[in-house]
């Protein structure tokens, strides 16, 4: 077995005969590669494991976020009918379903151990099995063994990483074969890396993002590593299918931006600003300082700067380019912090001050981040709600109908209640979502009862949910404002349910 020495003076220690290790010293510690791996995969899972951990302790079991509980609707349509699904009936009260390889891998999973396990259970082992690709890749690149290790722990460490695989999120599948793929197109073996193009073939199912993203970032590697030829063997025909079948794509349907939602380029790319996970600052303060440090080998770097410039810039267009550009700007971030540890400070409390305030910075956003997952929707209240209606809509004889909520409890009311939303949050390819919006807000906000009766009919819609959120500033700020006076006619509102301040109502008349 190896052996871990602690040098005090940094000289060089022998090794047991037969035994070559890589190694690198991290204060008085040597480290092999192995060891390091150990310790990356056992903070990557520590870190996925404290949300749920956390939901646990703080009373609530139920998965976090509303993407794990859509993904787990549509994996349970697969496993129930065995078929690709082209048409999802509760979104937005039907809709044309999107194909996305995630709930596939989410319902073979769930065969073995359930939906809700597999959702726990499929986005950790990606999260994991990513961080060991990111490794191998780094190792493949010969970067320095203590820069791979640190590239690894703030990648980990970053928002970004740990949003993606703590919910049950179809990016998670996307970055995890990314990183397979790119690391299969990286091999000496030219059959090897040939298969990658399998992989990258996938990557527009998931979206434009995740397709140019790849297309991309390969190519920097291709230049900076002068493997045009094998690019080009590779990207073309990605390039190629990507294209006509993004383009079909959205040619057969129409994807409308959602004035009501937008999401600004600072809330999206940096972490801690708005709802989204971002990128810390402090490391992207470290990969500013790392351009500066580089600058001087520019000739070399070219390619880094531009793939992190144009995926920041490409974040105005969709926000999910930010997965990719969190990559390269964690792998970049390391240079500058390990300048900071050999440069020469006149004033050394200074230099230790300044390291620790970019570590805990670092560590801060990964805490904040986790903090935030462990308190998401939904509730336990939600929760109750929407099941007591899911278990009992048949035997108390409810007829069907859509529901209506703030668009924000869509997918909770598909997956509990078994039944169509008037409107979700999946606004990519939903039909008319800022026609629905402005729908939704009219019936929430007026007083007349034709008015609202009327839409009320002419939309189907039979069943309301409200929530704490919806009367405490979501929707209403006042307790008679709008449709909540409305309520009060019990000639046409029935009320079903009323506990811990979640309310289901009936419309019995439309007359």
């Amino acid at each position: 077995m190896a052996k871990i020495t602690i040098s005090k003076s940094g000289g060089k220690k022998s090794l047991p005969a037969g035994k070559k290790f890589l190694i690198f010293r991290i204060s008085n510690f040597r480290f092999s590669w192995i060891y390091a791996l150990i310790f990356a995969l056992l903070a990557a899972a520590i870190i996925l494991s404290l949300p749920i951990i956390l939901r646990h302790i703080d009373g609530n079991p139920y998965l976090p976020g509303e993407h794990s509980y859509y993904n787990a609707r549509i994996a349970q349509a697969y496993s129930k009918d065995n078929q690709i699904i082209t048409y999802d009936p509760l979104s937005y009260g039907g809709r044309p379903y999107v194909f996305d390889p995630y709930p596939i891998a989410l319902s073979s999973l769930s065969r073995l151990v359930g939906i809700e396990s597999a959702s726990r259970t499929l986005p950790f082992m990606l999260g994991i099995f990513s961080v060991l690709l990111l490794f191998m890749i780094l190792k493949s690149l010969n970067v320095n063994p203590k820069h791979s290790f640190l590239a690894v722990v703030i990648f980990i460490c970053s928002p970004l990483y740990i949003d993606t695989f703590s919910k049950s999120k179809s990016a998670g599948f996307a970055i995890f074969l990314f990183l397979l793929g790119s690391y299969l197109f990286i091999s000496e073996n030219l059959f090897i890396a040939s298969l990658s193009t399998i992989i990258f073939l996938v990557m527009p199912l998931f979206g434009v993002a995740h397709a140019a993203s790849a297309i991309l970032i390969l190519l920097a590697y291709s230049i900076s590593f002068r493997k045009i030829k094998r690019y080009l063997a590779v990207f073309i025909p990605v390039t190629l299918l990507s294209a006509v079948y993004l383009i079909l794509l959205n040619l057969t349907l129409t994807s409308e931006a959602p004035g009501f939602a937008q999401t600004s380029f600072v809330s999206s790319f940096f972490a801690g600003i708005g709802s989204a996970a971002g990128i810390s600052i402090f490391v992207i303060i470290l990969s500013v300082q790392s351009i500066f440090i580089t600058w001087p080998k520019k000739e070399r770097f070219w390619p880094v700067y531009t793939i992190i410039a144009v995926l920041s810039l490409l974040v105005l267009l969709n926000k999910d380019f930010v997965l990719y550009a969190n990559i390269a700007i964690c792998a970049l971030s390391v240079l500058a912090f390990f300048h900071l540890i050999k440069s020469r400070w006149e004033i050394k409390l200074l230099k230790k001050m300044t390291l620790l305030v970019l570590a805990c910075g670092i560590l801060f956003s990964a805490i904040n981040n986790v903090a935030t997952i462990s308190k998401a929707e939904p509730s336990v209240k939600t929760v109750a709600a929407l099941s007591w209606l899911g278990q009992n809509r048949y035997s108390i004889g409810l007829a069907e109908g859509t529901m209506l909520s703030h668009y924000s409890n869509g997918v909770w009311i598909e997956y509990f209640t078994g039944m169509p939303s008037f409107m979700d949050s999946k606004f990519e390819f939903a039909p008319n979502p800022n026609g629905r919006y402005e729908i939704s807000e009219e019936i929430f906000q007026s007083r007349d009862l034709k008015t609202v009766v009327s839409l009320l009919s002419q939309n189907n819609i039979r069943y309301i949910f409200i929530d704490e959120k919806m009367k405490e500033g979501l929707v209403w700020k006042r307790p008679d404002q709008g449709m909540l006076l409305l309520l009060k006619n019990n000639e046409t509102f029935k009320n079903i349910y009323d506990q811990d301040n979640m309310e289901i109502w009936e419309v019995i008349s439309f007359g």
